[in-house]
């Protein structure tokens, strides 16, 4: 049975980080395919994960200038968050558009990292929230999130959040 919107989504455990490499032909295609009905409610979805990233990690929230004041209760029906929210998985979006574009790719994860390395933001930050991406797609995709995109995506998050972290 799938989970629904109101049970915790428990992370998942990514491997040690290794050299920073690109990711198959095959497995792009399951991250593609994947994540191509995520995209018709960024916002609704975005806000869903975000909320529940927040809620599994302490102090994340604090991290956030303009949502730490939110209580909890009303994180996911502020204006603030669900606009972060959609910003994230945008963001996103267009990293998981150009996968198989290695230069494009880390262009990119060059960009993100430098905007968060004035955040005071680590590579845990990252991993934590691709930990916690994974159990969440698959909560919502069921079926789709077969054996091939869940090591496809957690391809793709070890290499993200490797290559992020050399920014940072």
């Amino acid at each position: 049975p799938q989970p629904t919107s109101t049970e915790q989504v428990r992370p998942v455990q990514l491997a040690p980080h290794t050299a920073t490499m690109g990711i198959s032909a095959e497995q792009v295609a399951h991250v593609q395919r994947t994540w191509a009905p995520v995209t018709a409610d960024l916002t609704g979805l975005g806000t869903e994960f975000f909320v529940i990233f927040l809620n599994n990690h302490d102090g994340y929230q604090n991290m956030f200038s303009a949502l730490k004041d939110i209580p909890v209760a009303d994180l996911a029906a502020d204006e603030r968050t669900r606009n972060h929210a959609t910003n994230i998985l945008k963001e996103l979006t267009q990293m998981i558009n150009c996968c198989g574009n290695e230069g494009e790719l880390q262009d990119l994860l060059t960009k993100n990292a430098a905007v968060h390395k004035a955040r005071h933001l680590s590579q845990q930050h990252y991993d934590n929230l691709f930990a916690d991406l994974l159990p969440f797609l698959q909560s919502k995709l069921g079926d789709m999130m077969d054996d091939g995109a869940v090591s496809s995506w957690t391809a793709l998050a070890q290499h993200m959040s490797g290559s992020i972290a050399k920014g940072l």
